[in-house]
């Protein structure tokens, strides 16, 4: 085989847009898109970021890198909160923006994936060979990533046998039967520290901080609210996706970081409540802060 046709079957040559939702990621940008240069050395990258409600200098240095960079494009939609106090709406909203962006520019980029990230720090320990496990692996129409430590990200996160509901919901009808610090531990405790022991989990959806998406899966499908207020953006997305025989797949190897600052705080707000007991629990509910 020719160096050439080696390395266009790798990806050389090829184009995907990583795309992503940012607010308050000014620490963390500029270090996650260097990341991802980097582990996707082996395409074409562009590059197109949602901005809203920001604080910090998150708009200023995603106009310094559009500005140095031709392949680094954003929107801010500013302070949407004031409009739309409902999380779940601005994401939503956001999200779609940039999905208005990958078909619009798809037509003439032809982009092989939609590549979706955080850029709040979670995706600092992915590497290159992580990436290329996943993409030289057939058989998925979406592969998202995993943690080397506690799964941080329960509310996107469908799978038989592991956790097959919302967790927010399951643990307001367990918290009165079992009380607090029981309902806490077995809806997001246990569940986080679920082993991973399989390279490929097929899950009804799942993210993890990244998710691929090959390009013809995506083409006609928007994320939109459901029924139910709490339910993660993800979780709709990926039941329409699904609904078309879409294979969602959560890559064990797809390692992106071991313990998240989610993570750290979900366990430390568990610590709270076995100290502090209902004290502890009636502020964390009040503050709407339980996960």
């Amino acid at each position: 085989m020719s160096d050439g046709k080696l390395e266009k079957e790798k990806g050389f040559f090829e184009t995907i847009l990583i795309v992503g939702t940012v607010r308050n990621a000014g620490n963390h940008l500029l270090k996650t898109v260097k990341t991802l240069d980097s582990v996707f050395s082996h395409y074409n990258i562009d590059y197109y970021l949602v901005e809203s409600d920001s604080s910090d200098k998150t708009v200023s240095v995603l106009k310094e890198l559009s500005r140095k960079r031709s392949n680094v494009d954003f929107y801010s939609y500013g302070i949407l909160s004031d409009k739309l106090p409902n999380r779940i709406d601005r994401l939503i909203l956001c999200r779609n923006k940039y999905l208005e962006y990958f078909r619009s520019s798809n037509v003439h980029k032809n982009y092989t994936y939609l590549v979706v990230a955080d850029f709040d720090g979670v995706n600092l320990g992915l590497t290159k060979e992580a990436i290329i496990s996943c993409i030289s692996h057939d058989g998925w129409d979406v592969c998202t990533a995993n943690q080397n430590g506690p799964y941080y990200d329960l509310w996107a996160l469908r799978c038989a046998n592991w956790l097959e509901v919302d967790c927010h919901a399951q643990y307001e009808l367990d918290a009165a039967r079992l009380g607090p610090r029981r309902a806490y531990f077995k809806n997001f405790i246990l569940p986080m520290l679920h082993k991973r022991s399989v390279a490929w989990i097929s899950t009804e959806s799942s993210f993890g901080g990244l998710a691929l998406y090959r390009s013809e899966i995506i083409k006609s499908f928007d994320y939109a609210r459901n029924q139910f207020d709490i339910e993660c953006e993800h979780v709709t997305f990926h039941r329409k996706l699904r609904s078309q025989g879409a294979r969602i797949f959560m890559h064990a190897g797809l390692v992106n970081s071991s313990w998240t600052s989610n993570a750290i705080r979900i366990f430390l707000r568990f610590v709270g409540i076995v100290v502090l007991g209902n004290v502890y629990f009636k502020l964390l509910k009040k503050n709407r802060d339980i996960y």
